[in-house]
């Protein structure tokens, strides 16, 4: 019996609830079952991305490392569009002739940061056996661009005015030897270029460079090959070629390689090459062409030039106020 009280005015009153049949218990309903927790969704794997496959270099075969080109010109513009251009070019190239395996440019390019290789091109001996060690090269090939230049004429005939334009490219390509640092061969990469513009004809090349640096290679990547490839390369007569400087002792490059101080004899291939003589406290002498051939090699001196001498002048002020 269920009983409530409740509390007015300090009485206590007791009123009997009426009585109620008591309800049935409710039936208990059997627990369900408990379910074994449910394991959240594993998260969908990628497949493992696999690396690139590393070619194995083939046995015998000549493995090149391509070197940015040096843009020797020191102008902008278009001279720095070739030197650009140049190195990618020579490289599909060599590819292409099957003969050569050639190092991808991203592994040149972190090669050359590890080092910390500088813009000057110059590659020694113990440079060109650490790069050739880093990448796992037989050669390095090296280049710079000599020459970029525009020649315009403008004519008139029959009263119809036309400009001609010649475009000029030169560049110098070496292959070196990775393992003891000298030049295997050195080519020059010449090529001009013509366009006739009238004002029946005023449509110009956007791109006059890149067909002529194209063209230039062409025409001396069979030789750089056969100057790598053991069974191919005949060896080329080398003559000797004495330099020296005024004042004596300064430091003789031939080709971006270090041939010691003069005065000093070289021995070098028939060919053209780069000789850079220099000295602390002179200005830089250098010769972009310097041919040698049979018989016909004439000691080359360098009269060196002093560099302005930098001087600081004090002058004293005096003012006197009256």
């Amino acid at each position: 019996m269920l009983m409530l009280a409740v509390v007015l005015s300090g009485a206590t009153y007791a009123e009997e609830a009426a009585e109620e049949p008591a309800k049935p218990a409710a039936e208990e309903k059997p627990a369900a079952e408990a379910k074994p927790p449910v394991a959240p969704a594993a998260a969908k794997e990628e497949p493992a991305k696999t690396p690139a496959p590393v070619v194995a270099p083939r046995p015998g075969v000549p493995r090149v490392a391509v070197l940015p080109f040096v843009n020797s010109t020191k102008q902008v513009g278009e001279a720095e569009k070739v030197a650009g251009v140049a190195a990618p070019t020579l490289q599909d190239m060599l590819v292409n002739t099957g003969k050569v395996d050639v190092v991808e440019r991203s592994r040149i390019d972190e090669m050359l940061t590890e080092i910390n290789f500088g813009t000057s091109g110059l590659v020694d001996a113990p440079t060109a056996a650490k790069m050739g060690k880093l990448l796992g090269v037989t050669h390095i090939v090296t280049g710079d661009v000599q020459r970029v230049a525009r020649d315009r004429q403008i004519t008139k005939a029959y009263n119809i005015e036309s400009t001609r334009e010649t475009y000029y490219v030169t560049l110098i390509v070496r292959v070196i030897d990775a393992a003891n640092g000298r030049v295997v061969t050195s080519k020059k990469a010449e090529q001009p270029r013509e366009q006739i513009l009238t004002k029946y004809n005023e449509k110009q090349e956007t791109d006059v460079m890149t067909p002529l640096v194209e063209e230039g290679l062409k025409g001396i990547v069979g030789d750089l090959v056969t100057a790598m490839l053991p069974g191919e390369r005949k060896e080329g007569k080398t003559f000797v070629v004495k330099f020296d400087s005024q004042p004596t002792g300064a430091d003789v490059e031939v080709d971006g390689i270090f041939e010691g101080n003069c005065p000093v004899e070289a021995d070098l291939e028939a060919g053209v090459h780069v000789v850079k003589i220099t000295l602390p406290g002179y200005e830089v002498w250098e010769q972009k062409m310097v041919k040698v051939r049979d018989g016909k090699n004439k000691p080359i001196t360098a009269k060196l030039v002093l560099k302005p001498a930098t001087t600081n002048t004090n002058v004293d002020v005096n003012i006197n106020k009256k």
